[in-house]
């Protein structure tokens, strides 16, 4: 009876295990396999990580730690590599070095001008439609690139004879899937200005910027940037003394957010929030560009969400962005994570269309599972890793970066795309003024109760990548960086302490074997004998692993 028992269950349990298919659609299923082996929880006293582990600042929390030589495969120091941990920003590290890969440092942005319709003595009777490719630059402070956007645009319309248009003016963000604000979002994060929607037709990073001035009695809107016609907030301030506040609420779409609060007398109080709907505001700023140059306009502006036409279109214009690769570099080293989403949606579309968050989240999976890493490894529910169900492990995040380093055409744009502790970006106070400042390429990730890096140390011609987890700390985050700091420049002080000094030649990784090997060649040059090796010195020699319990 028990092995009929038996039977019936390995029946029903059959169908759920998922087979893979290799093919380069990304349209296989994920095969989710768990990890047998897991990291033990003995460290031998008085290391670095002994002494990470157990500081006060860690109790009760979960860590996740591995730091690598990704020459020589071996492991300096390691803790619950395998153990899934809410990521955070370091989720970028995975989104951008697997848009690198899967689109190219050189892919581009493409964002189009189309019509329907036919036009015939100057007049276009169809639509103009500005029709988005997720370009999360346009216009956006964060770039290097001057948007010329409208310029562009405006110069193909006269090209083409167009004076007048008897249709609307469409702004098309169709190409990512109608999901608005994650829900797996914070509900304080979403529309704040750090983290505005995403969308295929984004317009000066998502955001604008308006202000409140007081007299004695009353608040006014008194500047909005980008300038908007479309945007009128409704005030219920309070013009009084005391705590100064302000806070605001909105719906999806909605043009005329309720702003309430209290200010004081005679002063200016500035609020950053999203844009309500970006794919608009593009239009009726095409709009206003035609309209300034003497070209009439009988439709209205609207959206292809709201007019959802079939018409078949053709393109006027076309205007790409700054390449991938260029993209990446302000997303790692400024955290922006609208860049980061657009890039994430970007990578789904190789999956299907419109983009969804999941398409992207499977994409990214099984380009990964293809190079050998665990799919149980990483559970990935945006871009920019503002979820708090996103998941990821120190393991999956150093053979990522080992990859990247060793493998990958695209690693040194990746490597350049991450800030430098003790010197820029988002790490620029972390580890300054110890021996590692200036050494280390890394992301951080940050959110409540949650404090992780990962990137790159470099050491001469030697080369580690590291992975450094904290979720659910209770003690101040001061602290939290300080035993990072510590942890990292411990580990590679033993380390450092194990290799001579003298320059590398390159390409040759310099272990205690190997001086000991270059020794004993000279010694036998000198006396005309074979080494004692035997061995040639360029042969590569495996680096010696540190004694682990």
């Amino acid at each position: 009876m028990k092995y009929k028992i038996f039977t019936i269950i390995l029946a029903l349990i059959a169908p759920l295990q998922m087979k893979a298919t290799e093919n380069d659609d990304y349209t296989e299923e994920l095969e989710i396999i768990p990890d047998s082996v897991w990291a033990t929880d003995t460290i031998c006293q008085g290391t670095p990580l002994y002494k990470f582990v157990n500081s006060p600042a860690f109790y009760n929390a979960n860590l996740s730690v591995l730091i690598k030589n990704i020459g020589t495969g071996e492991e300096l120091a390691e803790y619950r590599s395998k153990y899934n941990l809410i990521p955070a920003s370091v989720t970028k590290v995975v989104s951008t070095a697997s848009a690198l890969e899967i689109l190219s440092d050189t892919f581009r942005f493409r964002t189009k001008l189309e019509y329907d319709g036919e036009i015939k003595n100057g007049v276009l009777r169809g639509n103009l439609y500005i029709t988005g490719g997720g370009d999360p630059t346009l216009a956006s402070n964060q770039s290097q690139k001057k948007c010329t956007l409208f310029a562009t645009f405006l110069n193909a319309v006269k090209k083409k004879g167009i004076k007048k248009i008897e249709g609307n003016i469409v702004g098309d963000a169709s190409l990512y899937a109608e999901e608005g604000s994650p829900g797996i979002w914070l509900v304080e994060d979403i529309g704040s200005a750090y983290s505005p929607t995403p969308s295929a037709l984004s317009f000066y990073d998502n955001l604008l910027t308006f202000t409140m001035q007081t007299d004695n009695s009353a608040a006014k809107v008194s500047h909005v940037s980008p300038n908007c016609k479309l945007f009128q907030p409704q005030l219920d301030i309070e013009v009084a003394k005391g705590n100064v506040y302000s806070k605001w609420a909105k719906s999806d779409y909605s043009w005329t957010p309720t702003v309430k609060g209290r200010l004081a007398p005679n002063s200016k109080h500035g609020i950053r929030m999203e844009i309500p709907e970006p794919a608009l505001f593009v239009a009726d700023s095409m709009l206003s560009t035609l309209q300034k140059a003497g070209i009439t306009v009988t439709g209205n502006i609207t959206t292809q969400r709201v007019l959802r036409s079939t018409e078949p279109r053709k393109t006027l214009a076309t205007y790409k962005s700054e390449t991938l690769g260029e993209i990446c570099k302000p997303t790692n080293y400024k955290s922006i994570n609208l860049y980061a989403e657009n890039i994430f949606s970007q990578v789904g579309l190789k999956r299907e269309r419109p983009s969804t968050k999941a398409a992207s989240a499977t994409t990214i999976a099984l380009f990964w599972k293809k190079k050998g890493l665990s799919s149980s490894s990483i559970f990935q529910m945006d871009g920019s890793g503002l979820s708090m169900k996103n998941a990821i492990n120190s393991a999956f995040l150093v053979e990522v970066l080992s990859y990247m380093h060793n493998k990958s055409k695209y690693g040194k744009v990746f490597y350049e795309s991450l800030p430098v502790a003790g010197v820029s970006g988002t790490v620029k106070y972390l580890m300054g003024g110890t021996p590692l400042a200036g050494k280390v390429h890394a992301k951080s990730g940050s959110m409540e109760r949650v404090q992780n890096y990962c990137g790159y140390i470099q050491e001469g011609n030697r080369w580690y990548a590291f992975s450094i987890m904290v979720n659910n700390f209770s003690g101040p985050r001061s602290t939290v960086k300080m035993e990072i700091s510590r942890l990292l420049n411990g580990v590679m002080a033993e380390e450092n302490a194990r290799y001579d000094a003298t320059p590398l030649q390159e390409g040759k990784i310099e272990t205690p074997e190997v001086k000991k090997e270059e020794e004993a060649n000279e010694a036998a040059k000198t006396e005309g004998q074979p080494s004692e090796t035997g061995k040639s010195t360029t042969e590569p020699v495996e680096n010696p692993k540190t004694k682990k319990p």
